[in-house]
């Protein structure tokens, strides 16, 4: 896919995910439907300018246990440098090692000193995360992502 296909392709996404920007799951119409498997708290620190870094930790609340994980994703599109605290909602979610793995995502949101930027990520194993967050940093985090979470024993 040549550099102005793929800009096209992040541009379009970014005008869908941001013409519907809320901070809800309920009101979110791109919020997936359902009773959530599972919740999950991350913490990030995002870079990007035309590429993008992410790494972070996070704790998978499953079951009425707390799973502590890593994830780093590299991806597309977005300018800026910001810190986010996510909160977030697991669906499908069958065994706790479903939620280990690879997964492609959208994001949306713009950070001027704070922002609300959300994402949605689909795993390899069927799983979806959901996730909002609060932002603080100057960037525009509208993007397209590949995420790696594995658990940290």
């Amino acid at each position: 896919m040549t550099p102005l296909r793929l800009f096209a392709l992040a541009a379009l996404t970014t005008i869908g995910l941001s013409s519907c920007a809320t901070t809800s799951y309920e009101t979110d119409p791109n919020a997936p439907k359902g009773r959530p498997s599972a919740t999950v708290k991350i913490s990030t620190k995002q870079a990007a300018h035309w590429a993008s870094g992410i790494g972070g930790k996070g704790t998978l609340r499953y079951r009425g246990r707390s799973y502590p994980f890593e994830v780093s994703a590299i991806g597309f599109g977005g300018n800026g440098i910001q810190s986010v605290q996510w909160t977030g909602k697991v669906y499908n979610l069958r065994r706790r090692s479903d939620f280990e793995g690879f997964y492609r995502g959208v994001r949306s949101g713009f950070t001027v000193g704070s922002g609300k930027p959300k994402s949605r990520l689909k795993g390899d194993n069927g799983v979806t995360i959901y996730l909002i967050g609060n932002a603080e940093g100057l960037a525009n985090s509208n993007g397209i992502d590949r995420f790696q979470i594995k658990f940290v024993d």
